[in-house]
Order: structure tokens, then C-alpha cells, then sequence
């Protein structure tokens, strides 16, 4: 789950921190004209913006985003009583405040864009818990280092589809430095074997030449063939 953020605020900042810690990628931008261009050209699956931008009101700001990005889901922290109601008015999909289970409702966000609902994302016996970023074959936990785990959730909420690799560097880096292309390739390795060895298969996540990648949905059913005691917890 990929977040694009501004963090201009002492708050918004300390939000921003708090999600890369829990290891969410996230693009972060410094006021409104950046917003609103990561908006357009990027792959974010929700935006936070902060309420007190340095060039523009919020309302504006959140108008200008809307035309350049009109799917793409968007909070806005910490609005003060005066500005809730435009902000409804101007699109926003969710008001925060300072406290609460803030990354809980910003994935809920993320995944409502997508078409999804909260909390678990299930494809036949793989489940993703986009909150606590874990995964399950069959109910037996696998552990995945943090780009293997984005790169699996930015396939599964397309099951299907062919996500190219520029998307997926996109999704996975943002606007940040980013390897080669072909790391990707390293992390889909790790990832196949890993889905390989908890019983499920290979194929579930597909090459398409010259094109991407492509999560197959696997056939529901099927035990899981082998169960390592160092992925049971």
C-alpha cells in the first residue's frame, strides 16, 4: 500500500514517519503544486494531505488534486472545525485528526480506492493483511521482507491484470532513488519460491514478456503440502 503524503507539519511528518516504520513506501511532497503533480503522475493508493499547506488553502489544493487525479482516495489531517465542511464539499474521502488508529483507516482508504474491502485481502488460499502487511497460504503465515511484500500486494489487488514493471517501481519506490529495473526480477525470485515452499505454487505470480508481471488467482482448496515450523508463528 502506497501512500502519497505531504509533510509540511510537525504532524504530518510524524505521521509519515510512523507509516515508514511500519515499512509502507511513500512518496513525500512539501506543499500543494507537488501534491497535486505526484497525484497525476504517480502510483499512490491514497494520498494524506496536510490541512495547513504553505501555498495554497486547503480546500483549493484539495479541488486541484480531484482534477488531476479523480479516483485516487484522499484524507486530509488535521482540518480545524471552520474548513470540514468545504473540504467535504471539495472531495475529501476522509478528515483525521490527531489520534486514533490512523494507519488502520488510511489502508481501509487505500483499499476502498481499489475496489476492496477492509481488512483482509483474500485470493484464493493467499491472504493479505495489508495492516499488519503479513501474508498467508492457507492460513499458514509467511514471512516476506518489505519490498517482496509490496510488490505481492500491489499484484493481488490486480489479480489478473498485467501490472508493468515501471508501475511496479513506481508503487514500490515513488519518486524516490530506485535500483535497476531488473531488481525486480529479484524480489518476483524470492517471492515465487517462497509461495513455492508454503505449498502453493510459482505460477501463481506470472512473467508476461515485454510486458509485466501478473498474479493468477489460484483454484481455492488444496492442503498445504509443506509446513516449516520456522513460518508457524
Amino acid at each position: 500500500m502506497h501512500f502519497l503524503i505531504t509533510d509540511c507539519t510537525w504532524g504530518a511528518e510524524s505521521l509519515a514517519n510512523h507509516l515508514e516504520r511500519r515499512g509502507f513506501p511513500l512518496t513525500r511532497v512539501a506543499d500543494a503544486e507537488e501534491l497535486v503533480y505526484a497525484a497525476r503522475h504517480g502510483r499512490a493508493d491514497a494520498a494524506l494531505m496536510d490541512a495547513d499547506l504553505p501555498d495554497a488553502a486547503a480546500g483549493e489544493a484539495l479541488r486541484r488534486v480531484r482534477a488531476a487525479a479523480p479516483r485516487l482516495p484522499v484524507a486530509v489531517l488535521d482540518a480545524g472545525p471552520a474548513e470540514r465542511g468545504a473540504l467535504w464539499e471539495a472531495g475529501a474521502d476522509l478528515l483525521l485528526g490527531g489520534e486514533g488508529a490512523l494507519t488502520s483507516r488510511l489502508v481501509a482508504l487505500g483499499l476502498r480506492g481499489a475496489g476492496l474491502a477492509p481488512p483482509a485481502v483474500v485470493a484464493g488460499p493467499v491472504t493479505l493483511d495489508p495492516v499488519a502487511r503479513s501474508v498467508r497460504v492457507e492460513g499458514l503465515r509467511i514471512p516476506f521482507a518489505r519490498l517482496e511484500y509490496e510488490i505481492l500486494e500491489s499484484l493481488v489487488l490486480r489479480r489478473g491484470d498485467v501490472v508493468g514493471r515501471d508501475e511496479l517501481m513506481d508503487r514500490v519506490y515513488g519518486f524516490g532513488d530506485a535500483p535497476a529495473r531488473r531488481a525486480i526480477d529479484v524480489y518476483t525470485y524470492h517471492i515465487r519460491t517462497k509461495l513455492a515452499a508454503a505449498g502453493g505454487s510459482r505460477d501463481w505470480l506470472a512473467t508476461e514478456r515485454g510486458r509485466g508481471f501478473r498474479f493468477v488467482l489460484p483454484v481455492e482448496g488444496g492442503a498445504v503440502r509443506e509446513r516449516r515450523e520456522a513460518w508457524a508463528a
